[in-house]
Parts: C-alpha cells; sequence; structure tokens
C-alpha cells in the first residue's frame, strides 16, 4: 500500500451506497405524494390532534392508487413487502 490519496485502504470491500432503481421510483413517488396530496391540505385536515374521517379515507385511497399503501408488509398479507431499506427511505 503507498499511502497516496485515493488509494483503497479498505480493499476490495467498497460500500455502494446508492439506492435501488425501485427506492429511488419509491422515494419520488412519496415525495410526489406528499407535495400534491398532503402538504396542500395539511392545515384544514384535522380536528384537534386527529386527521379528519374523510381525509384519511381519501388519503389511504390515493396512497393505495401510487402504490404507497402496505409498502412494507408481506406479499402474502397482501402488502408490498419491501424491506427495512424502504421503510428507512420512507
Amino acid at each position: 500500500m503507498s499511502g497516496r490519496s485515493g488509494d483503497n485502504i479498505c480493499g476490495d470491500f467498497m460500500m455502494d451506497y446508492e439506492l435501488p432503481e425501485e427506492l429511488r421510483m419509491l422515494q419520488e413517488t412519496l415525495r410526489r405524494f406528499v407535495d400534491r396530496e398532503i402538504i396542500p391540505i395539511e392545515r384544514d385536515a384535522y380536528e384537534g390532534h386527529q386527521l379528519k374521517p374523510d381525509v384519511r379515507a381519501s388519503l389511504e385511497e390515493k396512497a393505495k392508487e401510487v402504490g404507497l399503501w402496505m409498502y412494507d408488509v408481506p406479499e402474502e398479507y397482501g402488502g408490498l413487502g419491501m424491506n427495512l431499506l424502504a421503510r428507512c427511505v420512507v
């Protein structure tokens, strides 16, 4: 090992921090959903500390339409079966 700047001091085990394409798409879908569906209504969406039932129902339906509903629930139970990294991204 020469000690030069830029040498790989970890050998052949470089960590890849790039998100998989599926998770980048999930992240972008969620970002658009929040920008378009949640932010515009957030001031009027609550009664006290609770989300209004009609608002909740509407957001749940919209989340299902764009594939954001139960993303972390196993497929055998009707979810998308995404892993812990997906939960962290969301």
